[in-house]
């Protein structure tokens, strides 16, 4: 998949490159991949100013909501995600489920003026990255955007692996899939022949075939991209 398609390119910068662990390697232009938009969710107005101002002095695009419904209805493709935890609402659970859901590689984390043990463990639970007291944020806001950056570089890494594997997968044969959905379950040959009703031969032609397609050397190489493509955008990075 061309990245263009994503997002724009601009000729002058240079990509960062890195390896799928496949022997494919894959392009995140830097622009959107060093400095993700942040995503200020908060109901506080005042809040809202603030951070909208610590995001920009550290050079991020920033976006501010109101509400989760408005962080909803707008449907950002990635960045970092920053929520006001509203103990009534449950915004954060509901957005990492919102955006689970659409498949969009956000990287959520929460805050609050004073965080309650149940509230993290729940959003952190739910798969929040992060969560912290509104007062620490106040003071180590740039420190906290960097590893927030990190986070949301890995899952977009993740995202961009699991375009590529699910687009091979989708071109094996009913067969092929069989077979190495067998494979990633543990079976050998002899046991997936007598499954599908076909010869231990028969089983290896699709397996050779299906390894050519998935670009993969050896059975450890297939089922590992299989796992990947059933189960990647599931993944904590």
């Amino acid at each position: 998949m061309d990245m263009a398609t994503i997002w724009p390119v601009q000729p002058h910068r240079l990509p960062e490159v890195y390896s799928n662990g496949s022997g494919e390697f894959i392009r995140i232009f830097d622009e959107k991949f060093l400095k993700p938009t942040v995503h200020i969710v908060d109901c506080n107005s005042s809040n809202r100013t603030d951070f909208f101002r610590m995001v920009s002095s550290c050079g991020y695009h920033c976006e501010v909501y109101s509400g989760l419904d408005e962080f909803i209805s707008y449907r950002p493709a990635s960045g970092v995600a920053l929520i006001h935890d509203d103990h009534d609402v449950e915004n954060i659970t509901r957005a990492l489920r919102e955006c689970k859901d659409r498949g969009v590689p956000v990287t959520i984390a929460g805050y609050s003026e004073s965080p309650a043990l149940d509230r993290v463990t729940i959003a952190m639970q739910a798969g929040a990255m992060h969560y912290f007291k509104i007062s620490y944020l106040a003071e180590n806001f740039e420190s906290a955007l960097q590893t927030l950056t990190l986070l949301s570089q890995r899952l977009l890494i993740l995202k961009h692996n699991w375009l590529i594997t699910n687009r091979k997968l989708k071109s094996l044969t009913p067969p092929e899939s069989e077979i190495i959905k067998l494979m990633s379950e543990g079976s050998s040959n002899e046991v997936i022949g007598r499954a599908m009703g076909i010869s231990t031969s028969k089983v290896e032609f699709h397996q050779m075939t299906a390894f050519g397609k998935l670009g993969a050397r050896r059975s450890g190489d297939a089922v590992r991209i299989w796992l990947l493509g059933s189960e990647g955008l599931n993944l904590v990075p």
